[in-house]
């Protein structure tokens, strides 16, 4: 979907605002970079053409570019481009921010896969799980004692 500033001012004098939104002139397009993934995801050559993605490229965080630059050295450029657009498909769930955390983490370890990096961004995106504490906050707890087994017993059954 495609629209112009102008298109989208109509809309917004419809509700009330007639306000275009920061940074936007008269007949500039606004592109949805999500929008157009799934298009270079099958065609990983139109990716470097497709308008939304090179407007985008200006304003992504530069480990996007090291790590889509280390991709290429270890894939061929097709399989490296595809590879890079479903590992950017994972910021319409995660925050650009978590993403680019991770994609540093990968280059850091050399991880260079989508599930290596789908799995650091969700260790990223999720809260770190609770520390094991210890008993003093539940008294009732320490007072149980379990006996150990008596290995004895089993060398019985062979």
């Amino acid at each position: 979907m495609r629209l112009t500033c102008r298109e989208r001012g109509k809309k917004w004098a419809r509700t009330d605002s007639n306000r275009r939104p920061h940074g936007c002139e008269r007949e500039q397009d606004i592109l949805n970079p999500y929008h157009y993934l799934s298009l270079p995801a099958k065609r990983p050559r139109a990716f470097a053409h497709a308008q939304a993605i090179r407007q985008w490229q200006t304003s992504w965080p530069p480990v996007y570019d090291i790590y889509h630059a280390a991709l290429k050295q270890r894939l061929d450029i097709p399989e490296a481009t595809s590879r890079f657009i479903t590992i950017l498909q994972l910021g319409q769930t995660y925050s650009e921010a978590i993403l680019a955390e991770a994609l540093q983490q990968a280059l850091e370890s050399y991880c260079f896969t989508l599930a290596g990096v789908q799995e650091l961004v969700r260790r990223l995106a999720e809260p770190a799980p609770p520390t094991p504490g210890g008993l003093a906050h539940k008294p009732n707890l320490a007072r149980i004692s379990v006996s150990l087994p008596d290995l004895q017993q089993f060398n019985r059954l062979l």
